[in-house]
């Protein structure tokens, strides 16, 4: 049925998302350790750049939450409620792109 393949396809995105999450978790450890042990310390990280870091820190870390939470129990769950997951969970990835744009722009 339709419903079965709309909760099939949400299911697949859902460890979609999961998976970029701890990919950019992932990137952003990567580029803190390498900055570290090629110049000896972490980045200078001021202003505007370092509240788009802790944004994209924060948005990163509760996506994955919750897209984990969203994937463990998911079945229980009503539309509705569902829906509104749905809604946070893309408010976390649009944060996450924001701030990574702003972090681009001024570091």
């Amino acid at each position: 049925s339709l419903s079965r393949q709309n909760q099939i396809v949400r299911y697949k995105l859902a460890w979609l998302m999961l998976l970029g999450w701890l990919a950019q978790g992932a990137s952003g450890i990567g580029f803190a350790l390498t900055s570290y042990t090629m110049k000896g310390a972490l980045p200078e990280v001021t202003g505007i750049a370092l509240g788009a870091l802790v944004l994209k820190v924060g948005c990163t870390f509760i996506g994955t939450v919750l897209t984990g939470f969203y994937l463990a129990t998911r079945l229980r769950w009503s539309a509705a409620r569902e829906h509104r997951m749905w809604q946070l969970m893309l408010l976390m990835t649009v944060s996450a792109i924001i701030a990574a744009a702003f972090l681009r722009w001024y570091l």
